[in-house]
């Protein structure tokens, strides 16, 4: 019965030593898929920081691009009030062209009753 048990014993050993070494297998193989993961999300992190200075550039690109509407906006209300004033300028030289036709046509009539 002795002979049995070490024969036993044995298998168990040999069962047991087989069960370690897979499951150092599987670890290993785990630890292998733990540092890919890693390394994946090392190079997501760098292309968020990437994509963040990107943003950065746009948002900044965007404000210039703002503050030059807004001056080019503040520059035409400028160029249409100017606008507006020369032609309400135009409209009272026009007027008054219009009143020296008026007089120049009185002096003509007037003039014609004389006789040089």
């Amino acid at each position: 019965k002795v002979a049995i048990t070490v024969q036993d014993a044995e298998r168990i050993f040999e069962e047991q030593n087989r069960a370690v070494e897979a499951s150092g297998k599987l670890f290993d193989a785990l630890n292998d898929s733990v540092e890919l993961s890693s390394s994946k999300l090392e190079n997501v992190v760098s292309a968020l920081q990437d994509l963040t200075g990107v943003k950065d550039d746009m948002v900044g690109i965007v404000m210039n691009i703002y503050k030059v509407a807004e001056s080019s906006a503040a520059a035409s209300e400028e160029v249409s009030a100017s606008v507006e004033e020369q032609t309400a300028s135009m409209d009272e030289i026009n007027n008054m062209v219009q009143q020296l036709k008026v007089h120049a046509q009185t002096l003509q009539n007037t003039m014609s009753k004389f006789k040089l």
